[in-house]
């Protein structure tokens, strides 16, 4: 199956394609790459240039964290178009990687995570709901950098 092909048919599963549409899609350039897990696709501060839809196997969007570990946004699966939004950037806000395994978080290591945040100050988590109590202290622990969250409107390219 061609890429446009895989990504058509995960657009039609949620959404009526109009023909236009269709051919718009099957117009695009699509440039088949094999990716070792944990090999990168694009890497966060990248010029974007490309985007990914995943033909097989699984992909994630992650952010690299001020100390140099990761910070995973999300996880993609056959079909799925991983980071067209990258194309409307100035730069890549986000690296993109092959997965090997995907791992998930014990309910021990939320719970371990919610008592840090509570014992800091910065977050309460009470009946189902997080509030958060200082903003401040809750990105710093997080890593947070705000230069991903594009607020200006990207002109069209």
């Amino acid at each position: 199956m061609t890429p446009p092909d895989i990504l058509l048919r995960k657009l039609r599963q949620h959404s009526r394609l109009d023909p236009n549409d269709v051919a718009a899609i099957r117009k695009l350039s699509f440039v088949y790459r094999e990716l070792e897990s944990g090999e990168d696709f694009c890497r966060q501060g990248d010029k974007a240039t490309a985007c990914a839809v995943v033909s097989r196997g699984m992909l994630a969007r992650y952010h690299t964290r001020s100390d140099g570990k990761r910070q995973y946004i999300s996880l993609h699966i056959s079909g799925d178009w991983a980071d067209a939004q990258g194309l409307s950037l100035d730069h890549m806000d986000h690296s993109v990687c092959a997965m090997g395994e995907a791992l998930g978080m014990s309910i021990a290591t939320v719970n371990r995570n919610l008592q840090k945040l509570r014992k800091s100050g910065a977050a309460q988590w009470s009946g189902g709901i997080l509030t958060v109590k200082n903003w401040e202290k809750l990105t710093a622990i997080g890593g947070f950098d705000a230069s991903y969250i594009y607020q200006k409107v990207q002109g069209k390219r």
